[in-house]
């Protein structure tokens, strides 16, 4: 058995990028992974275009708040 590789990705307003970004990870040959994306509270579109890959069980989504910290 493969051992797995765990891929961790930062996002901040990168809608403009992301789906290329994501489906690029995603069609590595590698086929044990698992992509964490941590979205820094984006103001644009991607959280949004992360959740839809998160529905479809392909990456797990880690929205930050920085709120908690005031």
């Amino acid at each position: 058995m493969k051992s797995r590789v765990n891929i961790v990705v930062s996002t901040y307003n990168g809608e403009k990028y992301i789906k290329e970004q994501m489906d690029s990870l995603l069609a590595q040959d590698y086929d044990n992974i698992r992509i964490y994306v941590r979205d820094d509270e984006s103001s644009d579109n991607t959280l949004k275009i992360l959740r839809q890959y998160e529905k479809q069980g392909d990456i797990c989504v880690i929205p930050v708040s920085y709120t908690h910290l005031r």
